[in-house]
């Protein structure tokens, strides 16, 4: 790989090319698969050392946090605390026999009421299938369809925008006019039309365009695997979305593979 090629796949990661140019890797990758398989290593490497993923926290679960508020705040915890002060201040008063044994019986129903709180809240919990779409869904990591230093379609501009705005719809039908108007279509705008047909609950159609886009030769053919994966986790389809994982999964470098692993655990 000569060093005029590394500083094309660069500047290709980097969305820094004009659409000539990206058309230009895009029928490369079709007609070289060395060069292809380059690409896909780089872009790999490339997304695990983006610096805005970094984060010093990373592996902790916002669930975990939030579990542990709700039990100092549970309602069971507030009675613990309270039986443990009413039963104290009992024996304090009353010194007999038969107190002893009030405070004993007590306090082994209130750690009773406490053991089981704890469990309640802290063993491990099997999260819903939207709630995992939720959690795994990060719209802002897509490329961008606007592409630097070239005349970009007004179209694509628009759509970019209405997508970034939540406007879908909006988004999807200036695509197509991009589509219309050129008689190409470009990859990364496919994505954000599938995405964008998955957030409408159109998946029919959505499943359509990310299964062509997993098909396909195209350098974001394996996103198009990971947003199948949360399509089916949206759509309530278990197996669906595990079998797509698996596939997912079994190639170690593969985009979202971590994710892709830590989501198998929680189904």
């Amino acid at each position: 790989m000569t060093s005029e090629e590394q500083e094309l796949i660069f500047n290709y990661l980097n969305n820094s090319l004009s659409s000539s140019e990206i058309e230009e890797v895009e029928q490369r990758m079709e007609s070289d698969p060395i060069f292809r398989e380059h690409l896909l290593i780089e872009k790999q490497l490339f997304n695990t050392l983006d610096p805005n993923e970094w984060s010093f926290a990373e592996n902790v679960s916002s669930r975990k946090k939030d579990n542990y508020k709700q039990l100092y705040k549970s309602k069971e915890t507030t009675l613990f605390k309270d039986t443990i002060k009413r039963v104290n201040s009992e024996y304090q008063n009353d010194q007999q026999k038969s107190t002893k044994k009030i405070f004993k019986r007590w306090y082994s129903v209130a750690a009773a009421i406490l053991v089981i709180c704890s469990l309640t809240f802290l063993l491990p919990k099997k999260s819903s299938l939207q709630e995992l779409y939720a959690e795994s869904i990060n719209l802002s990591e897509l490329p961008s369809m606007v592409v630097r230093n070239s005349n970009i379609s007004t179209h694509l501009n628009l759509a970019q925008e209405a997508f970034e705005t939540k406007e879908y719809q909006k988004a999807i039908e200036l695509i197509n006019k991009e589509e219309q108007a050129t008689q190409k279509i470009n990859g990364i705008s496919l994505l954000y039309k599938g995405i964008a047909h998955m957030e409408l609950e159109n998946y029919d159609k959505a499943l359509e365009i990310l299964n062509s886009i997993s098909s396909s030769k195209l350098i974001i053919s394996q996103e198009g695997y990971w947003y199948k994966a949360l399509l089916f986790l949206k759509k309530g389809e278990k197996e669906m979305a595990k079998k797509v994982l698996k596939e997912i999964t079994s190639i170690p470098n593969h985009y979202k593979y971590k994710e892709a692993k830590e989501i198998l655990k929680e189904l």
